[in-house]
């Protein structure tokens, strides 16, 4: 299955081993900086999902903004 999705993915399944070491070479620091860079307050989306009822009557709740 791994060949089939990098083929798909227009990725050569000659270079499964190649991707694994170097995905496994990356550090915890690493995965931590790019974080902090993308996920900060200015990126962050808040929502909250409120589900109508289930017999399709009454009014969802107003939206905030």
């Amino acid at each position: 299955m791994e060949i089939g999705v990098m083929e798909m993915s227009g990725l050569s399944h000659t270079k499964i081993d190649r991707i694994i070491e170097k995905l496994g070479s990356v550090t915890a620091q690493q995965v931590q900086a790019v974080a902090k860079k993308y996920f900060d307050d200015e990126q962050l989306t808040v929502a909250t999902l409120v589900p109508l009822p289930l017999s399709g009557k009454g009014t969802p709740p107003p939206l905030r903004h």
